[in-house]
C-alpha cells in the first residue's frame, strides 16, 4: 500500500553537513553543484517511489553559521546563495508538479527561533523532532 501524503522536513545542516567546508576549500561552483545534485536526487527518488502521493516538502532554512560570518549575505557566492539556489529548485519542482507542496521552513525558523525548534525531551520520549511551539507553527 502506497502512502497518500509524505512529509519531508528538510534541514540544511543534515542534508548538507559539509557545505561550509566544501564552500571554503572546494570553491563555490563545486558546493553549488553538489547541493543541486542532492536536491535533484531527493526529488527524483521521492517521485519514483510514490508516483501518486502528495509530497509536502519544507524549504531549507538559512544557514546558522557561515565561514564568512555576517558578510555571507553580501556575497554573491556565499552559503546563503547556495541555499537560495536549492530552495529555488524546490520552488520550481512545486510549481511544475501539482503533487508537491512547499512549506517555508525558513519562515517557521524565523517565527519560532532556531534555538526553540527542537525539544530533546520530546524527542527522547516520543521521537518528536519539533518542539510544541515549532509544531504549532508548522501546522498552521
Amino acid at each position: 500500500m502506497q502512502p497518500n501524503i509524505i512529509v519531508i522536513a528538510n534541514s540544511t545542516r543534515t542534508f548538507f553537513p559539509k557545505l561550509d567546508h566544501d564552500l571554503v576549500h572546494l570553491e563555490y561552483e563545486y558546493a553549488l553543484k553538489k547541493c543541486q545534485e542532492k536536491t535533484e536526487l531527493m526529488l527524483s527518488a521521492i517521485s519514483g517511489y510514490t508516483p501518486n502521493a502528495t509530497i509536502i516538502l519544507t524549504s531549507f532554512e538559512p544557514p546558522r553559521d557561515s565561514p564568512y560570518g555576517f558578510m555571507d549575505y553580501k556575497m554573491e557566492n556565499g552559503m546563503s546563495a547556495i541555499i537560495e539556489s536549492c530552495n529555488s529548485m524546490l520552488k520550481q519542482a512545486a510549481k511544475s508538479g501539482n503533487r508537491i507542496v512547499l512549506l517555508d521552513w525558513g519562515g517557521i525558523c524565523a517565527k519560532v527561533g532556531l534555538d526553540e525548534l527542537t525539544d530533546e525531551k520530546m524527542y527522547y520520549l516520543g521521537k518528536l523532532m519539533l518542539s510544541r511551539k515549532a509544531a504549532e507553527a508548522f501546522f498552521k
